[in-house]
C-alpha cells in the first residue's frame, strides 16, 4: 500500500515536468545533544531508584534518533503547485516494519509534508496534511527554536503540563489544542499527528472563506479495527487580510466526531468534539505588531440503550484559552517577541442518572467540581551579529493548576517549567548552517489537600544542544 501511494504520487508528478517546473531536493538536519545534565530537587521520589540520582550524559542521543532525512519532489505550474517529502530517516529506523493502521497511519509513517493545491479563479482547493492557520498565522509572532524543551507555537488552549513524570527532561510537555489549524479537527493536541485533510476555498479579497474535512481516514479505512467508527471532522473559516491596511482576522468552527449510530462495536456512544476561535493581529507600524486572540472548546457524548436509563449524556469540561503576542524590529539587527497564553477550564458533578460530568481529573459526583489553570508566557530575542552570525535568547515558564473540591476536602496540584536558552547560528551559506546553544530548565511539582501538603518535587537540568542543517 506504501509502495503503490508513493509511486502513484511520483508519477503524477513526474508526468507533468514538461509543462511546468519541477524540483528534486533534500533536507538533512542532525541535533544531537552533546551534553545533559539532570538533578532531582525537593522531593522529587521516582518509582525506579536510579532515576533519583543526578545523571551526566554525553551524546546521549542516538544518531538517527537525533536525525531527519527528508528526500522532496515539488512542481510548480501555472495554476497548481504540489510537494512530496519522503522521511528516510524513518524508513531507515523501521527497515522492512510493515505499517499499520488507517490510511493516516501509513501515510505518516512514510511521508513529511505532502500536499496539492491550486486554484482557479475565485476559487482554491487543496489536499495535503501541512497546516493552514489562515491570515493570522503566528508565524511572524514566534521565533522560537527546538531548543526549548516545551513550547505553545499556535494560538489555542494549555490542557495540561508534564513536569517530574519519568527521570528525563525530554519528558516535559505542555498539552495544547491547536484551534486556528484545518488539521486534525478533532485532535486534543497540537502534537498530533499529521493527519490528511482536504479544503476549498473562495477569495473574495480581502475575505476569505474555507471550508475543510479530514475524511474521518484513519477509522473508515482501518477496516481491521472491530472498534472502529465512521467518523467526520471539519471546520469552516472566515478570514480577512489587510483590511484598512491595520487588519487581519480568523474566525473558525471545527467539529469531529461520530453519532451513536455509526459505531460497529456494541458500545452504543457517539461524541462530538467543538472547538472554535476568534484572531486578530494588527500591524500597527512596520516594526510593532499585536496579536491576540480567544478559543475554546468541549468534548460532548452520548451513550444509548443503558439498561433502565436510556440515553447518558456526558460533558467534559469546557476549555477556554486567551492569546496575546507582541512583535517588535524597531532596533537595527533586533528583533523580539513576547507570547502570552492564560487558560482555564471547570465543571461540576451532577445529581441526575442521565447526565454524567467529567471534569478535569476524571467523573464528578454531585457536590464536587474542579478546574484547570494555565499560564504560559514566553521571550525571544534574535541579533544578527553579523550577515552570517545570528544570536539568539529564549526564556519560557509555563505555571499548570489543578484544584478539586468536596464538601469539606480542597486539593490543589501546582505544576511549573521555567527554561533558558543561549544559543547561535551561524550560516555558511544559504544551503548550510550550524547552531550550537546552552540550556537551562527548572521544574516543580506540589501537592497540598486538605489536611496535608507536600513539598515541592522536581529537578534542574543543563544541555548543550547542537544542530546541523543542510538543504538543497
Amino acid at each position: 500500500m506504501k509502495k503503490l501511494i508513493a509511486v502513484s504520487i511520483l508519477l503524477v508528478l513526474l508526468s507533468a515536468t514538461a509543462f511546468a517546473q519541477f524540483k528534486v531536493g533534500f533536507k538533512a538536519d542532525i541535533a544531537p545533544e552533546f551534553l545533559a545534565v539532570k538533578a532531582p530537587t525537593g522531593d522529587y521520589k521516582d518509582a525506579t531508584p536510579d532515576d533519583n540520582k543526578a545523571t551526566f550524559d554525553l551524546l546521549s542521543s542516538s544518531f538517527f534518533d537525533a536525525t531527519e532525512l527528508r528526500l522532496t519532489f515539488g512542481y510548480t505550474g501555472e495554476n497548481v503547485q504540489a510537494l512530496l517529502e519522503l522521511k528516510l530517516d524513518d524508513l531507515i529506523k523501521r527497515g522492512n516494519d510493515t505499517a499499520t493502521g488507517g490510511l493516516d497511519s501509513i501515510l505518516a509513517s512514510s511521508f513529511g509534508d505532502y500536499y496539492v493545491k491550486g486554484t482557479a479563479g475565485k476559487l482554491y482547493g487543496y489536499f495535503g496534511n501541512t497546516a493552514d492557520r489562515g491570515k493570522t498565522t503566528a508565524g511572524r509572532y514566534q521565533n522560537f527554536n527546538d531548543y526549548l524543551r516545551f513550547k505553545v507555537d499556535n494560538f489555542g488552549i494549555i490542557t495540561g503540563v508534564t513536569t517530574t513524570t519519568g527521570s528525563s527532561p525530554s519528558n516535559l510537555a505542555v498539552t495544547a489544542i491547536d484551534v486556528n489549524s484545518l488539521r486534525n479537527n478533532g485532535a486534543t493536541s497540537q502534537a498530533a499527528t499529521k493527519g490528511p485533510y482536504v479544503s476549498f476555498g473562495l477569495n473574495f479579497s480581502p475575505i476569505f472563506i474555507e471550508i475543510a474535512s479530514d475524511l474521518g481516514m484513519e477509522q473508515v479505512i482501518n477496516a481491521t479495527n472491530a472498534n472502529s467508527q465512521s467518523k467526520v471532522g471539519g471546520a469552516f473559516r472566515v478570514s480577512g487580510e489587510k483590511v484598512a491596511d491595520l487588519v487581519n482576522f480568523d474566525v473558525i468552527y471545527r467539529i469531529s466526531g461520530r453519532d451513536t449510530n455509526t459505531r460497529k462495536d456494541s458500545n452504543n456512544t457517539g461524541s462530538w468534539n467543538n472547538s472554535f476561535g476568534l484572531y486578530a493581529n494588527l500591524a500597527l507600524t512596520d516594526t510593532f505588531g499585536i496579536s491576540a486572540g480567544y478559543s475554546g472548546a468541549v468534548l460532548v457524548t452520548e451513550k444509548n440503550d443503558v439498561a433502565g436509563v436510556g440515553t447518558i449524556k456526558t460533558t467534559n469540561p469546557f476549555y477556554s484559552g486567551i492569546d496575546l503576542r507582541f512583535f517588535f524590529s524597531g532596533v537595527d539587527k533586533l528583533k523580539i517577541t513576547f507570547n502570552n497564553n492564560i487558560s482555564f477550564a471547570g465543571n461540576k458533578g451532577s445529581s441526575s442518572a442521565t447526565e454524567n460530568n467529567v471534569g478535569v481529573t476524571g467523573t464528578l459526583s454531585d457536590g464536587e467540581k474542579d478546574s484547570w489553570f494555565a499560564l504560559y508566557n514566553a521571550l525571544g530575542a534574535d541579533y544578527a551579529i553579523t550577515d552570517k552570525l545570528t544570536g539568539t535568547l529564549q526564556l519560557a515558564n509555563v505555571l499548570g493548576v489543578t484544584k478539586e473540591e468536596a464538601t469539606g476536602y480542597e486539593s490543589t496540584n501546582t505544576k511549573d517549567i521555567f527554561e533558558v536558552a543561549l544559543s547561535t547560528l551561524y550560516k555558511f551559506n544559504a544551503n548550510v548552517n550550524f547552531e550550537a546553544g546552552v540550556l537551562l530548565g527548572i521544574t516543580s511539582e506540589k501537592d497540598e489537600a486538605t489536611g496535608s501538603t507536600s513539598g515541592d518535587a522536581g529537578y534542574i537540568y543543563f544541555g548543550i544542544p547542537l544542530r546541523f542543517k543542510v538543504t538543497f
